[in-house]
């Protein structure tokens, strides 16, 4: 019922429907959290801010254990960045980096603990720390070896080490490091090439 009410633009009643679903599933942590996005999302769209802050605080504090709660430091900091609010931005996503650095230690070597060293990174690269950024992204490699990490943390090696910091010897050190525990055959040949690449470009 709540999504007709937002379809058809009446924030009033969808917040009151809201409020019922959070009185009502009490135990249910994934309707919870769901549901306090949701508000935040409809005070969005009536332009309340700190309203919707609110509840994204909610989520972020009581609901870090689900999807939309663990996504929701960046979220907070992506709206202010769009919003042009450097200053608000720069606060949200250090306070992102606390969040998910937290979670990574407490979860080290564990699935949570791979998704928050994903978040950890992207939060330093929203602030332009980029050497901050690559020490997650090479720890993260050493510290969960496979195929998938490679696939998805090679083009941030990449993107950091050789575009954004020019240090392209780095990016070989950590291409050999890689070369040295992959299995895969395609993944060392693609190796091979980008360091072949890289050579001649160091300082």
């Amino acid at each position: 019922m709540y999504n007709n009410y937002i379809f058809n633009k009446k924030y009033d009643k969808a917040l009151s429907a809201l409020d019922v679903i959070i009185k009502k599933n009490d135990g249910d942590r994934t309707m919870l959290s769901n549901a306090h996005f949701l508000k935040g999302n409809v005070y969005e769209k009536q332009n309340r801010w700190g309203k919707a802050l609110t509840e994204y605080k909610i989520l972020r504090d009581k609901y870090k254990d689900t999807p939309l709660g663990f996504q929701i430091p960046i979220y907070i900091g992506d709206h202010y960045s769009k919003e042009g609010n450097e200053i608000e931005a720069a606060r949200a996503y250090n306070e992102a980096v606390i969040f998910y650095g937290e979670i990574e230690k407490q979860n080290k070597g564990k699935g949570l603990g791979y998704l928050a060293s994903t978040f950890l990174a992207d939060s330093y690269m929203r602030l332009n720390k980029y050497e901050e950024a690559g020490k997650v992204v090479e720890d993260t490699i050493g510290n969960y070896p496979s195929k998938m990490t490679y696939l998805q943390y090679l083009p941030k090696v990449e993107l950091i080490y050789v575009k954004k910091l020019q240090k392209p010897d780095k990016a070989i050190e950590i291409y050999n490091k890689v070369k040295e525990k992959a299995t895969d055959k395609s993944i060392k040949e693609f190796l091979d090439k980008k360091i072949e690449a890289l050579k001649g470009k160091g300082k």
